[in-house]
């Protein structure tokens, strides 16, 4: 809003260069522990260099866990923040994962579970369904795969588990596939 905007304004008055100086040195060591390819396409292998700045890009300073979809005003979204788990687990990125499992697990409604949307101050504007909240799972399950790391399973799977066990009832046959509203989650309404 306009008044955190002049609040942080005033904040780096008079020392808007020793910010500037601090975020090019951030990025240079960041670029220098960056996950490196040699593909042919210097586009390709400029971006796999430049993930861990992309993402942090992303992150929601005052909502730890919190990446924004896309760093053009699209906000939070529980569906996109948990999407791409695997391309963010290649990039080498794992603590951007573990810390988005802590933060849908610890933003989850009781009753509801993981959000659909929240407001700039972290509050539920809608929750998201049931079936898709399952990505949760998926995203646990792609963290465990590229870190062997039985301690974050075991401190997040039984959250994992609830979600899974909310739709249960709805899983048709032996499909595998979840009863659910069509053309989810754009339209939830629909």
């Amino acid at each position: 809003g306009e008044a955190e905007a002049a609040s942080r304004l005033r904040e780096i008055r008079g020392a808007i260069g020793a910010s500037a100086a601090g975020e090019r040195r951030h990025y240079r060591e960041s670029l220098s522990r960056s996950a490196r390819l040699e593909s042919g396409n210097p586009v390709l292998d400029s971006f796999v260099a430049n993930t861990p700045e992309i993402l942090r890009s992303f992150a929601v300073k005052d909502l730890p866990g919190a990446y924004t979809a896309s760093n053009t005003g699209y906000w939070v979204w529980g569906w996109d923040g948990m999407v791409h788990a695997d391309g963010i687990m290649l990039s080498g990125e794992w603590e951007n994962i573990r810390s988005r499992l802590a933060f849908y697990r610890d933003t989850a409604d009781p009753e509801h579970g993981i959000f659909h949307a929240i407001d700039p101050r972290g509050a539920v504007l809608a929750v998201m369904a049931p079936p898709a909240q399952t990505f949760y799972c998926i995203m646990l399950f792609q963290y465990w795969l590229f870190s062997r790391d039985p301690e974050v399973v075991r401190e997040f799977y039984p959250f994992a588990a609830s979600l899974l066990e909310r739709v249960e009832t709805d899983v048709v046959g032996s499909t595998g596939l979840y009863r659910g509203r069509g053309l989810y989650p754009d339209f939830p309404e629909d």
